[in-house]
């Protein structure tokens, strides 16, 4: 009997790619005129961000927000054939608060538009997949009494203890710095780099292969000063006014190669166990 409940659990284990990487919970005070609104009417830029870490897109069709927020992704399929809520490995998906405001605030519409909103002091964001009953169309934020789907994903944060408080209020967002760490680790968070954070991309951490930021320093090909290294270069070479007319100089790469490529453009023939 036991190897029996552990094969279950087995193959009952998840094997989701998502993961919550940014929510705005609690922007500072804004105003601008909005013309539904009236003017000098509060923008309410609140959102969360989808991200699929896995190699293979997710269909989220069907599945829903149940706590936190009220959101049910659409079913049916693009153009293309692809489902019209999969998310693509790699890719980034948002839901605000409010369309109209992120829209206008950011430049792009997010994926969809949720019910209710999220708790200022920290709240639980549960999603659940399509197993379960659908929503009342009239008033999706009653949930009770309806059948439950399977627990997807369930993340819980806060504003206080070793949760970053500077996401807080302050016009920050809050920001998954590891996408292939743990979701519930408070130390596995910290506030945007940028104020109003970075919903949609990176959020410009180095933690997590897509988290990189690419940044060209030179280009190949440019000439370049080299000194081999068969003694010690004077200690003042790393000075910008060093003098390094006396060096060679060769167009980079600079360097040796054992595989028959054809990429180092200045060959070091006599570099390879030598210096």
């Amino acid at each position: 009997m036991l190897r029996v409940s552990l094969a279950f659990l087995l193959l009952c284990s998840p094997t989701f790619g998502l993961v919550i990487t940014e929510i705005m919970y609690n922007q500072p005070p804004t105003a601008y005129d909005n013309p539904e609104c009236g003017p000098g009417t509060a923008e309410n830029l609140e959102f969360i961000e989808l991200y699929n870490e896995k190699a293979a897109p997710e269909d989220l069709s069907g599945y829903r927000f149940t706590a936190g927020i009220h959101y049910e992704f659409p079913t049916g399929f693009q153009a293309d054939g692809r489902p019209i809520s999969s998310l693509g490995s790699g890719e980034y998906l948002i839901l605000a608060k409010n369309a109209a405001d992120f829209e206008a605030h950011y430049g792009f519409a997010p994926f969809g538009q949720y019910y209710g909103r999220l708790n200022n002091a920290g709240d639980m964001i549960v999603l659940e997949n399509d197993a379960g009953a659908p929503y009342d169309a009239e008033n999706p934020q009653n949930t009770e009494g309806r059948h439950l789907g399977g627990v997807i994903m369930r993340f819980d944060y806060d504003d206080e203890d070793k949760w970053p408080v500077g996401a807080d209020g302050t016009g920050h967002s809050l920001c998954l710095i590891d996408v292939f760490g743990d979701q519930n680790d408070p130390d596995n968070w910290a506030v945007s780099p940028v104020l109003w954070g970075t919903p949609g991309g990176p959020n410009g951490f180095e933690e997590g292969e897509d988290q990189w930021i690419e940044t060209m320093i030179f280009d190949a090909g440019g000439e370049w000063r080299y000194l081999k290294g068969e003694a010690e270069p004077p200690s003042t070479w790393k000075d910008p006014t060093f003098p390094d007319g006396d060096w060679a100089a060769g167009n980079t790469p600079i360097g040796y190669d054992t595989n028959g490529v054809d990429f180092i453009a200045t060959e070091l023939s006599d570099m390879q166990n030598e210096y």
